[in-house]
C-alpha cells in the first residue's frame, strides 16, 4: 500500500527508529523532507519542542517502515519515547498529579491539538497532516496496549491478531481509493487517511478493553451489537467495495495501465487476507473474553462483546470515500 502511496506523492521513506534523547528548545528549522519540520514550518517556528516530539513518533509511526508492523517493535517504541513524553508535559504542567500513564496519553492529545492547528489543506498538507496524526495515534494504540499487558500479559495474542487485521485491511483500504480515483490529485490524501482513522478507531477499543480490566466502563447500555453481525456487515461491504471498482484500465501510458492492474490485483489479494484476518482476530476475541481476561466481572463479557462489534463496524466505515475523518 505505501509503495504506491509514496509513488503518488514522492514522499521519502525512511529507516530505522529516531532517538528519543534530550531536550532541544532552540528554533531550528529542517530543510530535508525526511523531517516533519520540513512540511509543517509554521509549525515548527510556533513550538519547536512539540516538534520534535512529533517528529520522533513520526520516524517511526508511518507504514513505510519495516518495523511498522512489528508488534514487538511499536511495544518497545513507545517504552522507549515515554520518558521524553513525559519530561514534556511536566515541563508545561509543573506539579501535575496524574499517573505516568494518564501523562503521556494527555501528552498525545496536546500533540493532536498541536498537529491540527492552523493546517493549510493542499494535496501534501493533508498527506503529511493525515500521517502526523497517525503516528500520534498508534503512539497512543502502543500506550494502551503495554497498559493492558501490565495488566494480563496473556492479551499480547489479541494485539498480533490484530495486526494482521490492519495491515492487510489498510492495504485493502488504500487500494480501493487510488483504483476509485486513479490519477486523481486527491488519491494521495484519501489514500494518507487509512491509517490514521484505522488507528483512531482502534484506539477507542482499546481503551474500552483497559476500562474493562480495571473495572471502571462508563455505565453507557446502547442497543446491543454482536461480533458475528458485525463481521458479516464488514466482509459484504469488501465484498460490494471491490465489486465496484473497474477491472480494467485504458490510457495512451502503458506504465500507468500496469499500474491500475498491479494495483487491482494487490486489492484482490488484500480482501482475501482480511477475511482470514478477522476471523482469527474475531476468534481470538471470543477466547480472551471466555478464558483468558483476568478480573472482569460476568456483567461485563457482553461490553467486551460489544467493543469487538463496534470495532468492526468502524472498519466498515473506513470504505466511505470522504478525505476527511
Amino acid at each position: 500500500m505505501r509503495k504506491l502511496l509514496l509513488a503518488i506523492t514522492a514522499v521519502a521513506s525512511l529507516a530505522g527508529i529516531a532517538g528519543c534523547g534530550g531536550k532541544t528548545t532552540k528554533f531550528v528549522p529542517s530543510e530535508s523532507p525526511d523531517s516533519l519540520a520540513f512540511w509543517m514550518k509554521e509549525h515548527d517556528s510556533v513550538d519547536h519542542e512539540k516538534m520534535l516530539l512529533c517528529d520522533m513518533l513520526w520516524q517511526f509511526g508511518r507504514d513505510s517502515l519495516p518495523a511498522y508492523h512489528n508488534v514487538e517493535a511499536m511495544l518497545q517504541w513507545q517504552r522507549q519515547c515515554a520518558p521524553k513524553m513525559l519530561h514534556v508535559f511536566d515541563s508545561i504542567r509543573p506539579g501535575s498529579q496524574l499517573t505516568s500513564f494518564q501523562k503521556v496519553d494527555s501528552m498525545i492529545s496536546i500533540l493532536s491539538q498541536f498537529i491540527n492547528a492552523d493546517t493549510a489543506w493542499t494535496t501534501m498538507d493533508m498527506i503529511i497532516h493525515n500521517d502526523a496524526l497517525a503516528s500520534l495515534y498508534l503512539y497512543r494504540q502502543a500506550t494502551y496496549s503495554n497498559a493492558i499487558l501490565a495488566i494480563d500479559p496473556a492479551y499480547r495474542e489479541e494485539i498480533d491478531a490484530w495486526e494482521d487485521v490492519h495491515s492487510s485491511f489498510a492495504s485493502f483500504c488504500c487500494n480501493v481509493k487510488v483504483l476509485n480515483f486513479f490519477g486523481g490529485s486527491i488519491t494521495g490524501p484519501m489514500a494518507s487517511l487509512t491509517n490514521k482513522s484505522i488507528n483512531n478507531d482502534r484506539n477507542k477499543d482499546l481503551q474500552s478493553v483497559l476500562w474493562l480490566y480495571q473495572d471502571t466502563t462508563p455505565d453507557v447500555y446502547p442497543i446491543g451489537t454482536y461480533p458475528e453481525a458485525a463481521k458479516t456487515m464488514l466482509l459484504k461491504a469488501m465484498d460490494l467495495a471491490a465489486a465496484q471498482i473497474d477491472k480494467e484500465y485504458e490510457d495512451p501510458i502503458a506504465e500507468r495501465v500496469s499500474v491500475y492492474h498491479e494495483t487491482y490485483a494487490q486489492m484482490l489479494t488484500d480482501k482475501a487476507a482480511t477475511a482470514k484476518a478477522i476471523e482469527r482476530w474475531v476468534a481470538v476475541r471470543a477466547r480472551v473474553d471466555r478464558d483468558k481476561m483476568n478480573g472482569l466481572h460476568d456483567g461485563n463479557r457482553f461490553d467486551y462483546d460489544r467493543y469487538t462489534a463496534i470495532l468492526l463496524y468502524q472498519l466498515a466505515l473506513q470504505l466511505d470515500h470522504s478525505c476527511f475523518g
